[in-house]
């Protein structure tokens, strides 16, 4: 990906898009909490089990959200629907 070039004519405009950005990366932040709770609460769900298939397990939790197995163990453990959170098992 190529990196964006910018070129500013003032210093006003410079500090006007540098708050913008900070704006964007704040709320793209914020987006961010609010889906993994979401995920989280999902991911409780399917491992306290399903209608027809039971508990799903972690493993396959971890295959279809693409997140961390450390970050699923550590949201399973934290509703002792797990043994035990692997800290320290893989880098964040």
């Amino acid at each position: 990906m190529e990196e964006p070039d910018f070129r500013f004519l003032t210093e006003v405009d410079a500090l006007q898009t540098l708050m913008m950005l900070a704006d964007d990366l704040r709320a793209a932040r914020e987006q961010e909490r609010h889906l993994l709770r979401y995920i989280e609460a999902a991911a409780i769900s399917a491992r306290q089990g399903t209608v027809q298939d039971g508990p799903v397990k972690p493993q396959a939790i971890i295959g279809h959200t693409g997140l961390a197995r450390k970050t699923i163990y550590r949201m399973l453990h934290k509703h002792g629907l797990v043994a035990e959170d692997i800290e320290g098992d893989e880098p964040a």
